[in-house]
């Protein structure tokens, strides 16, 4: 991995993103996960390094999985505002797979759900992020991931908005 262009992608992409820019938001994440080859340095031998003490880049590699994840749900949010569903399921399933806890990853797989028409899977989504939250964090969902599922689950609730499916992948980062 490339961590610095990595870094740079990102960084340009959540200000992207932030922005409104979801075109020049995409070009940035698509490269960046690109240079994404997995965990930084993981195929050290445990025998260097058997406890966290001993790892000498721990943080850094939890900090650039952190902003992988990030990546993740970012990209699965553009896929939904273009209503590119299947794009969309893919990141956000990823991101979930990378961390079941992850409530933003939760949040915006049951909008991806809702924007493809299934009430079912909103709710099959929700009680999931719940379980998983209580089984592993002993806690429950944060009131905005809670707030969300209502807002979805509301009898009439239109799919939410988003642009017209559009792909550009000129490249500005």
């Amino acid at each position: 991995i490339d961590a610095a262009a990595f870094e740079q992608f990102c960084y340009k992409g959540e200000r992207l993103l932030e922005a409104g820019d979801d075109d020049d938001a995409l070009a940035c994440y698509l490269a960046a996960e690109k240079l994404y080859g997995g965990d930084l340095l993981a195929d050290i031998p445990l025998t260097y390094a058997e406890r966290i003490e001993d790892d000498w880049c721990w943080s850094r590699r939890y900090w650039l999985q952190e902003m992988y994840l990030k990546l993740l749900v970012g990209l699965a949010g553009i896929y939904r505002r273009r209503t590119a569903i299947q794009e969309a399921m893919g990141y956000g399933r990823n991101a979930l797979a990378l961390d079941p806890c992850n409530e933003a990853a939760h949040r915006e797989m049951m909008q991806i759900l809702h924007r493809a028409g299934r009430p079912d899977a909103v709710d099959r989504q929700y009680h999931l992020c719940h379980q998983i939250l209580l089984r592993e964090d002993g806690r429950k969902p944060e009131a905005e991931t809670t707030r969300l599922y209502e807002a979805l689950t509301r009898r009439n609730t239109p799919p939410m908005g988003g642009q017209k499916p559009k792909v550009n992948h000129r490249l500005v980062c």
